[in-house]
């Protein structure tokens, strides 16, 4: 029970640290989304600015750590926003609609590596010694 407990915690902070990054480094870059859209769409009036910033949640008032705990509550809700290089499609609706491909890709990935690594064990556990032992470790990095 310990050991799960312990997965979980891991995983758990990983989680934590891969939202944290996730959050900060757009605000790191220089621009904002709102600029983004704005220079896609030139015919937007300067007035769609303010709105843009609601919809996106640029600008948002307050602190960056007020940003950071009301970002990790809408990701804790699935609120993933709106998606900047797809406007105005939401985030989960794109997920939605890829996942399947995703987990195809991952599927298909999986089995061929399985096939292939285990060719690979099954010929180098028959020639014990050979050039294949000593190239496998290399091919496992890969």
């Amino acid at each position: 029970m310990s050991f799960i407990l312990r997965r979980l915690v891991f995983y758990a902070v990983a989680a934590w640290v891969a939202l944290t990054i996730n959050f900060f480094i757009p605000r790191l870059i220089p621009g904002n989304a709102v600029q983004n859209v704005m220079a896609k769409f030139p015919n937007l009036q300067p007035s769609a600015y303010k709105a843009l910033e609601a919809l996106l949640g640029v600008g948002h008032p307050g602190s960056i750590w007020h940003q950071y705990v009301t970002y990790l509550d809408d990701i804790f809700h699935f609120n993933f926003g709106t998606d900047v290089s797809q406007y105005p499609a939401q985030v989960s609706s794109l997920l939605v609609q890829t996942l399947p491909w995703t987990i195809t890709l991952v599927g298909v990935a999986t089995v061929i590596a399985f096939l292939i690594g285990t060719a690979l064990g099954i010929v180098a556990g028959w020639r014990h010694g050979g050039t294949l032992d000593r190239v496998l470790p290399g091919l496992m990095f890969l």
